[in-house]
């Protein structure tokens, strides 16, 4: 689902990503979870993607960079319920990692 974007220098930590684009997210709610996948910077910076709540319908993703392991306050954070816009959320929180490297 990432393939094409530049995650470099950051390096993919964990990816968990079983969602099938072709299908609709209510047909697959098994695989929406809180850990979907996470991208480390240095130990200086996470990026990080997830469904809120787990396995439920009515949930939404939510991708956040945070600094310093300081989760209560991210320096990008963006809610969404679309695959589209998943990924073009992913990429904003990418580039403002690599503005602050």
């Amino acid at each position: 689902m990432f393939e094409k974007i530049q995650f470099e220098p950051g390096k993919i930590v964990y990816d968990d990503m079983q969602i099938d684009p072709n299908k609709s997210l209510e047909s697959q709610v098994d695989n929406l979870k809180e850990d979907l996948f996470q991208v480390n910077y240095d130990n200086k910076f996470i990026v990080d993607v997830g469904w809120f709540p787990s396995f439920s319908k009515d949930g939404h993703f939510r991708v956040v960079a945070i600094e310093d392991f300081d989760w209560e306050s991210p320096v990008f954070q963006k809610t969404c319920r679309t695959l589209i816009e998943l990924r073009e959320y992913v990429e904003e929180a990418v580039y403002n990692v690599k503005t602050r490297l």
